[in-house]
């Protein structure tokens, strides 16, 4: 049975439950959505905030709503560097779903916005208990896989131009919004380039019109031309989302040979 949550006592909801934007709880069938809500808080999430320490127990897991959430990789140097973003479109605390209780990743808040909480434990057993949870939760895994593989091939044979240019459209998509809350030196450290050099390929992007530049925001004003410079990577990439977060059709059950 799953646990009361943080709040003292599971079930309890504000009369007027806000709509949900998160498109992993958007999946779900009415009931299952219905069983997660009754756990799930709703909290905001600032800017530069640590969900998760690195090789430290995960004790909450987040839905998120709006923002973005960085996984970033130590590289032993003292730096690290985005392995991959998490935003409407997904889960931050994905060792849970596999059985895990911490990660060698830190998970910090890169754009700040809104998640749904819910705790570890209560995520367990949830997949554990219900079937179409464990079953969205493992399709996101995929895709979160998918992603890894091709961004570290993306990263050793493609030009700056080309991640830039994925990284834009992809953050694009999970933030639903054109508008990028982002400087220049967060842009660098997250995608592990020089900020001199990610300075001189916006300007480049900009000058096509593909995006503008503002103070502390980057906008995308032409997406079809920003795909045009990013490589296959991305579209392969949003493929593997766009497919995991698509409901699977029901189950037929097997049919017995005749004896």
């Amino acid at each position: 049975m799953v646990a009361p949550d943080e709040r003292g006592q599971a079930g309890h909801l504000q009369m007027t439950q806000p709509p949900i934007r998160n498109r992993l709880l958007q999946g779900l069938p009415a009931e299952d959505l219905a069983c997660c809500l009754e756990l799930l808080t709703r909290v905001t999430l600032k800017p530069r905030q640590v969900l998760h320490l690195r090789s430290m127990p995960i004790e909450y897991c987040y839905f998120m709503e709006e923002g973005l959430v960085a996984v970033m990789a130590d590289l032993g140097d003292g730096k690290d560097v985005e392995a991959w973003l998490i935003g409407s479109e997904g889960l931050v605390g994905l060792p849970t779903v596999l059985g895990g209780i911490a990660s060698p990743f830190r998970r910090v808040v890169a754009v700040g916005g809104i998640a749904w909480k819910i705790s570890a434990l209560n995520l367990s057993r949830l997949i554990d208990e219900r079937q179409a949870v464990g079953d969205a939760m493992l399709r996101y895994v995929h895709a979160v896989t998918v992603q890894s593989a091709q961004s570290g091939a993306c990263a050793k044979r493609h030009s700056l131009d080309q991640r830039l240019a994925c990284w834009l459209l992809a953050a694009g998509n999970r933030l639903e919004s054109r508008r990028l809350p982002l400087t220049h030196a967060l842009l660098s450290r997250l995608i592990g380039a020089r900020r001199s050099s990610v300075t001189v390929t916006l300007g480049r992007f900009e000058a096509t019109g593909a995006v503008e530049q503002r103070r502390g925001e980057i906008v995308i004003l032409d997406e079809p031309l920003l795909e045009t410079i990013a490589c296959n990577c991305y579209g392969i990439i949003k493929s593997a989302y766009e497919t995991s977060l698509r409901a699977p059709a029901p189950r037929v059950p097997a049919v017995e040979p005749d004896a």
